[in-house]
């Protein structure tokens, strides 16, 4: 939930998580069927940097284990091992 956003009593809080908008952000998509090729158009993002943060919570009785994201790094190595 955004971090500002009331929440009810029986919600426990098991994380904060901060989101960074990137650079640039996908507007557009084409695709040719000849080659089976997939191109996107990318345009600078007029909101780049700035953080959205967040509370992640789990309903008593749930495990209370933290939530977290993960590094943007191991994100992109787990996509290439695919």
């Amino acid at each position: 939930m955004p971090i500002d956003h009331p929440v009810d009593d029986d919600l426990i809080e098991v994380g904060t998580l901060t989101r960074r908008e990137v650079s640039q952000v996908v507007v557009a998509y084409s695709f040719d069927l000849r080659s089976n090729e997939l191109e996107t158009t990318l345009v600078a993002n007029p909101n780049a940097g700035r953080e959205h943060i967040f509370k992640a919570y789990r309903i008593e009785g749930d495990p209370l284990d933290p939530v977290s994201l993960r590094e943007q790094e191991k994100v992109i190595a787990a996509q290439k091992v695919k």
